[in-house]
């Protein structure tokens, strides 16, 4: 991990006991066979059998295994080398790749772009703080023409619903649907949850 990289908030609120206990809540979901799949269903259902999928901030690694199981060609990238211990225990057909949503590369990600990119769970407002742009322009710049950036995140995060716009702007990505939930629960102002998916151009 290169260390000239700022910290992510997720970084700075999880560490040493606080990192174990988020990555021993997974596991404990895992071990009981406790339905985690939601983000995964909601991409799998936009692609094509086979597609290329980037896990933007995999965690433990829960969708991109699943996407893995459901025939496509499923990749998780994250900056905790805890968290991606735990997705390879679980997940051990999948490729999970150990860098910095800001900076990963194609090559680092075996080379060619993606069809679609989901950053769900909350990755984006966990990021570090002022990055959020230049992340997401990274990710933009892995994507297929016409590929998906699948964003999920609560609303009353530091990363607000007006920062998501401009970003989108700025980026030339159109709009596709949001929704208030990961089950296409219709979108609505005061929505505490938001699943958006943006094309880019």
């Amino acid at each position: 991990m290169d260390d000239a990289t700022p910290k992510t908030r997720f970084e700075i609120s999880r560490t040493g006991d606080s990192l174990e206990d988020y990555a021993q809540r997974f596991i404990g979901g895992y071990e009981s066979g406790e339905d985690l799949y939601g983000e995964a269903r909601f991409v799998d259902a936009m692609a094509k059998r086979g597609s290329r999928v980037l896990d933007a901030g995999c965690g433990t690694g829960r969708m991109a295994g699943q996407l893995s199981k459901l025939g496509h060609d499923a990749i998780g990238v994250d900056r905790s080398a805890r968290l991606l211990e735990v997705a390879r225990k679980y997940f051990a057909d999948t490729t999970y790749v150990e860098a910095d949503l800001l900076t990963v590369s194609g090559q680092e990600l075996g080379g060619g772009k993606f069809d679609i990119i989901a950053a769900a769970g909350n990755v984006v407002p966990c990021l570090a703080p002022d990055t959020e742009r230049d992340v997401l322009a990274n990710l933009v710049s892995l994507l297929v023409p016409d590929g998906r950036l699948v964003l999920g995140f609560k609303t009353d995060r530091e990363y607000s619903l007006a920062q998501l716009d401009a970003d989108s702007h700025a980026l030339s990505l159109t709009e596709v649907a949001r929704f208030s939930d990961w089950q296409l629960g219709k979108w609505y102002d005061e929505s505490g949850w938001i699943s958006v998916i943006l094309q880019a151009g």
